[in-house]
């Protein structure tokens, strides 16, 4: 947990530390995970860019990749704010001994540039994940304390998970998936988010919705679900249980695909089991809560054929929401 003021940030494997206020405005069209550009904004201009792609070949010339990144921040911000004066090599974190893990597999260089705005930014290559990384942090000449929050931030940025998760967040939403699986369908909208996930066998869908008291209009979270998923969920036979003993209410739902004997009217999970084994059918788990602290809906689901449970408990938990933490 970040302390006040600050934020975790993540996105394909790249993970940092932001001002709370600092929010995602521009992010990749194509979702890939070898390259990309995204940036975050406060109220008033750009505030962090983050450029990357991968590098496999053992030689890499960092000197003449800076020159093409900063050819094309002269380009772009020239335009915006006028003539920008670049500098070099600039030791914006200096002490390699306090700051060793920084430095640690990384072969890097600092840059600064001033203008009607200014920046510090850093260009790297990770011979561990052999992603080159090119970030800078963006602010109005005269900002009180901006050399220490650029510290800060460039600090704090990581080009690749140390866990068996990825970290992803968006407009005060954090979730942690495992790393296997890519992100293949994203909806930022105002009131809903959906980050959808696939390993090629199993899909994942993580999804926030806004002003929840008017999504359940008096009405039980069950009664939401099943109106606002019937859809999706055709051919699929389930069951809804509340998580006994914790409030405000959350469900389960348990589900296989809809097969001939299957009865309408009732589905018995237990004498159903072994024909799973048998025949392998594709099994769908979600769980979802009522925050009203935040006055938001949120619902974990995941299909395919091994059982997604652990799976949907293990992203649940990565939600920091005070109903998640329960469940």
């Amino acid at each position: 947990m970040s302390e006040e003021g600050w934020a975790r940030f993540g996105w394909q494997g790249l993970q940092a530390e932001v001002p709370s206020q600092w929010e995602l405005v521009g992010i990749p069209k194509e979702h890939d995970p070898d390259q990309g550009y995204l940036r975050l904004d406060d109220a008033n201009h750009p505030r962090l860019e983050l450029k990357w792609r991968a590098h496999s070949q053992r030689q890499f010339d960092i000197s003449k990749t800076l020159d093409e990144y900063l050819k094309g921040i002269r380009k772009a911000y020239s335009a915006q704010v006028g003539q920008i004066e670049v500098r070099r090599d600039q030791a914006l974190i200096p002490d390699l001994a306090a700051n060793e893990d920084f430095y640690a597999d990384r072969e890097l260089t600092f840059f600064s540039w001033k203008g009607a705005l200014q920046a510090h930014g850093v260009i790297w290559r990770c011979s561990k994940c052999r992603r080159i990384v090119m970030s800078q942090v963006i602010a109005s000449p005269g900002e009180p304390a901006f050399r220490q929050t650029a510290m800060r931030v460039l600090r704090s940025l990581r080009d690749h998970s140390d866990t068996s998760r990825n970290l992803w967040t968006a407009y005060g939403f954090e979730v942690e998936v495992p790393r296997r699986y890519r992100l293949d369908k994203l909806q930022l909208l105002n009131g809903y988010i959906l980050f959808s996930f696939t390993d090629g066998s199993s899909r994942i869908a993580v999804e926030r919705y806004g002003l929840a008291d008017q999504a359940l209009r008096g009405g039980s979270l069950e009664a939401w679900f099943r109106r606002a998923y019937a859809k999706s969920l055709r051919g699929t036979h389930f069951v809804l249980e509340p998580t006994t003993g914790l409030e405000p209410v959350q469900m389960t739902m348990d589900g296989r695909s809809a097969r001939v004997l299957d009865r309408v009217d009732r589905w018995d999970i237990g004498a159903s089991r072994g024909w799973d084994q048998l025949f392998r059918r594709s099994r769908t788990m979600a769980r979802m809560w009522y925050d009203p602290d935040r006055n938001r809906i949120f619902v974990v689901r995941a299909s395919g054929k091994p059982d997604p449970t652990p799976l949907v408990d293990g992203i649940v938990f990565s939600i920091p929401s005070q109903s998640a933490a329960r469940v």
